[in-house]
């Protein structure tokens, strides 16, 4: 079940990347994102009571910072385009 979310969490974070390079599709990232945050938590969540013991870093931060960067992005839209 842990595999799967995080696994999860990586892939709703990486379409919702790629949805960053073409605007007609950013609102249909941001709930991609949206998908990528709660399963990244939920997994980052789980390795954390049942303490998962990692040789690196848990694949669900690399989920959490692929779903972050539609959010970055917009953000980025609003305060420095903001004409």
């Amino acid at each position: 079940m842990y595999k799967l979310i995080s696994n999860l969490s990586i892939v709703f974070g990486s379409l919702a990347t790629l949805t960053v390079f073409f605007n007609y599709y950013l609102l249909f990232g941001l709930f991609l994102s949206l998908l990528g945050f709660i399963a990244s938590v939920f997994s980052i969540f789980y390795e954390t009571k049942y303490q998962i013991e990692r040789k690196i870093f848990s694949k669900s931060y690399i989920g959490l910072f692929l779903s972050s960067v539609p959010v970055l992005f917009i953000i980025y839209i609003v305060v420095v385009l903001k004409d």
